[in-house]
């Protein structure tokens, strides 16, 4: 059900779309699963764990800010283009964002997971060590360019494009 909202958005995404991805009928959805809502969110939630866990990887992979930059934005740039044959960018960033305007449940949930990405490139960035505030604010910067690279995957950006912006930023950063 993920990748249907995920690929969608949450709005054009029906009941009956869900229902015959999870393999079951509409009723048997909602048994199981709650509301579309429900299933939204539980879907957000698990694609910020999804984020979190290339975050933790990524703090596994070289002794330096670069190295575990590098390897978080080309990680994070196979997932936006994983949609074959549409590039979905970021569930959270491409499809919460609109429906955060008119639903202050998903708002909060939005606000919390940029909070949670600012977090974790902070951690990227410091390594081991607890942030530094230089450092948390490298991470938000940091998460602004995971920001645009969601963007741009989803308007179709290719891999070298994203490559190169990605490869600058950590240079920069």
């Amino acid at each position: 059900m993920l990748e249907v909202f995920w690929t969608k958005g949450y709005a054009p995404t029906s009941l009956d779309e869900l229902a015959a991805t999870a393999g079951i009928n509409r009723p048997s959805l909602h048994a199981a699963f709650g509301s579309k809502h429900d299933i939204y969110l539980a879907c957000l939630r698990h694609f910020e764990g999804r984020m979190e866990e290339n975050i933790a990887e990524c703090m596994r992979v070289g002794e330096t800010k670069h190295d575990r930059l590098q390897a978080f934005f080309r990680r994070t740039i196979d997932l936006y283009l994983s949609g074959s044959p549409e590039s979905r960018g970021c569930l959270v960033l491409c499809t919460a964002t609109a429906e955060a305007v008119c639903n202050e449940v998903v708002r909060k949930q939005l606000e919390a997971a940029l909070r949670a990405l600012d977090e974790g490139m902070a951690r990227l960035i410091a390594g081991n060590a607890s942030p530094s505030p230089a450092e948390c604010l490298q991470g938000e910067l940091a998460a602004s360019i995971v920001h645009s690279l969601a963007v741009r995957a989803r308007s179709g950006a290719a891999r070298a494009e994203l490559k190169k912006l990605a490869d600058m930023s950590v240079m920069l950063l």
